[in-house]
């Protein structure tokens, strides 16, 4: 994904792979809108850094997340979306 960076929107559908390193998206910082469907989420450290987000969605998705302080990081991010996904989350701080 490195040519990538001028992306601002991208829509990934893995079909429900487990991914367990999100690092490959953290140099796409022009990102403003990031859908990830279709996968298992268990580290969501990686989009820290993406802080042009302003929508942010894991629809479909299965995410078992230990801390949500890489969300915290997004201060653009105006629309969460969780839609038919099996989310836990054991740090909601």
């Amino acid at each position: 994904l490195a040519g990538l960076t001028p992306l601002t929107e991208l829509y990934l559908d893995l079909g429900g792979m487990a991914v367990s390193d999100l690092s490959a998206l953290a140099g796409l910082t022009q990102l403003t809108q990031l859908s990830l469907s279709g996968m298992s989420i268990s580290d969501l450290s990686a989009l820290a850094g993406l802080t042009q987000l302003t929508r942010l969605s894991f629809d479909h998705s299965e995410a078992s997340v230990s801390d949500l302080g890489a969300l915290a990081r997004l201060s653009q991010l105006t629309e969460l979306s969780l839609q038919f996904s099996d989310s836990t989350a054991s740090d909601l701080n």
